[in-house]
């Protein structure tokens, strides 16, 4: 009979020994120190967990066991890499589970992306030099400074983009998004995204409702952001006298994008289907979440007052559409998601990234069918 495994105790023995002093990191007196500070185990779970993670090259030994001698038990180097981004401490009950405070971590992260690009957009042509030009006049900057450091290729539905990044200039970021692939008609439309770099501790410590719906404290952020820099998940920057943070791990900074960009696509998909009947009572817990009780209710007044505005005929033919609209949406949701999973395989696992949670949060089952009636029906 197999026993069951409890992810926790492998924290707990990692956490244990890193507290201890080397001489108390033997055998028992690690034993000791989880069932005192943490849970009380059996010594066959202890046991059977010590030897795994020795196996897994989590944790080493000094020595052999031989009668009468002491064998010292210490956290190798890719142990402490993995405490260190677990980010926080084990569980204890009056401060919730660690998926919880993971969780929290990464819409963190999250709301830390967006920050970041909250900057401008300028349109244009491919090859449109006035373009160009109006991107460095708001840099300063020469054309030959205008350096590609990396590119990545999106779909939309069945459109796929490909998103350029420029080296930063002047503490700002600059990027590119084209259509590639398809029928094209005259010269590619191409968008240039404008972005100051970094953002400050303060700029996070503003209230935020998502944070209070999480129960994010100003302490969760501090040492959140204590742990990436020391990580070297995050590194600091000046920008104008002013010390801010970037994300420094390119893989991970995309992840974080791509599921922003999903929450910018469900929430696109709700402001639509509130043009066409009044929100569901989930849709509108979803809404309050990110945006606060009045700043929700403004949307609703307006989306009722035009929809008051729109012949039955329209109505009909909208209600229609969004049916239609929602199934595809639903499926290409999905499709996404599916490809996050295969290219961020890794990065997931390397930072137990919990993404099933984040995205359950960011479209939660109980919002995918978005044509269901809601409290209105004009």
């Amino acid at each position: 009979m197999s026993m069951k495994r409890d992810e926790n105790i492998d924290d707990w023995i990692a956490k244990a020994i890193e507290e201890n002093s080397p001489e108390r990191n033997y055998y028992i007196e690690i034993y000791r120190t989880i069932c005192t500070l943490y849970k009380k185990i059996s010594i066959d779970a202890f046991n059977l967990h010590l030897k795994q993670m020795v196996g897994s090259g989590l944790i080493s030994k000094n020595g052999s066991p031989e009668r009468g001698k002491r064998v010292f038990y210490f956290l190798t180097g890719k142990a402490i890499r993995k405490q260190r981004l677990k980010i926080f401490h084990p569980s204890h009950p009056e401060i919730g589970t660690e998926s919880d405070k993971r969780l929290k971590l990464y819409f963190l992260m999250l709301w830390f992306h967006q920050s970041m690009k909250a900057g401008y957009v300028v349109e244009g042509n491919e090859g449109d030099e006035e373009v160009v030009n109006t991107i460095l006049s708001m840099v300063n900057a020469p054309k030959e400074d205008l350096i590609i450091d990396r590119k990545r290729k999106i779909h939309i539905g069945n459109k796929h983009f490909l998103i350029t990044t420029f080296k930063p200039l002047s503490n700002i970021d600059i990027t590119k998004k084209e259509i590639i692939g398809g029928p094209q008609k005259g010269r590619r439309r191409v968008e240039y995204g404008f972005f100051p770099r970094g953002v400050s501790p303060e700029d996070l410590l503003k209230p935020q409702p998502l944070f209070e719906d999480l129960h994010i404290t100003s302490s969760d952020i501090d040492e959140a952001i204590n742990l990436l820099k020391d990580e070297g998940l995050i590194s600091p920057i000046t920008v104008n006298s002013k010390i801010t943070f970037v994300i420094t791990e390119e893989l991970l900074e995309e992840l974080i994008s791509d599921c922003w960009f999903l929450y910018c696509k469900v929430y696109g998909q709700i402001e639509r289907a509130l043009g066409i009947r009044g929100p569901t009572k989930e849709e509108k817990i979803w809404l309050e979440r990110f945006f606060g009780h009045k700043r929700v209710n403004e949307i609703i007044r307006y989306t009722y007052n035009y929809r008051r505005s729109l012949s039955q005929e329209v109505k009909k033919h909208n209600a229609r559409q969004e049916e239609k609209d929602n199934k595809v949406f639903n499926q290409w949701f999905s499709e996404y998601v599916g490809w996050i999973y295969k290219k961020y395989s890794d990065v997931i696992e390397k930072y137990r990234v919990p993404i099933e949670d984040l995205l359950a949060f960011i479209y939660p089952t109980s919002t995918h069918n978005l044509s269901v009636l809601g409290d209105e029906k004009t």
